[in-house]
C-alpha cells in the first residue's frame, strides 16, 4: 500500500498544475472503491470497471471548477479496490472530489 503526507505531496506538487502528482487507486469489477476514514466508510462510485487513478493537490492549489466534492474526512483515509488496501493518506482534512465517469482528485488540508 503507497502512504502519502501532506508534506510528501507538498513538496513534489506543482502549483500551476494539478496533475504533477497522481497515484494508482487500484481495480474494480463493479466499479466502486472503498474509502475509510477513521470512524466512517464510504463507497466512491466510477463510471465503469477499471483502473483507477487520482491526482493529489494541498491546500497550495484550487480545486479545478470541474470537479465536485464527494467526500471529506480528517486524519488519514485509506483507500481499498476489490482485492486491497491501495492507498493511504495523512492530513488534517481530507477532501475527495469526482469529474466525469473516471475523474478523481484527492485534496490534503493541513
Amino acid at each position: 500500500m503507497r502512504r502519502l503526507t501532506y508534506e510528501e505531496v507538498k513538496a513534489n506538487e506543482n502549483t500551476t498544475n494539478y496533475k504533477a502528482v497522481r497515484v494508482s487507486l487500484g481495480y474494480s469489477d463493479i466499479a466502486d472503491l472503498t474509502v475509510r476514514f477513521p470512524m466512517q466508510a464510504n463507497t466512491l462510485h466510477f463510471g465503469g470497471d477499471a483502473s483507477y487513478s487520482a491526482y493529489v493537490i494541498t491546500d497550495a492549489q484550487e480545486v479545478p471548477a470541474h470537479y465536485t466534492k464527494v467526500l471529506e474526512g480528517a486524519y488519514w483515509c485509506t483507500i481499498y479496490d476489490d482485492e486491497e488496501g491501495m492507498l493511504k493518506v495523512y492530513a488534517d482534512t481530507i477532501e475527495i472530489y469526482r469529474a466525469g465517469e473516471m475523474g478523481c482528485l484527492i485534496r490534503l488540508i493541513k
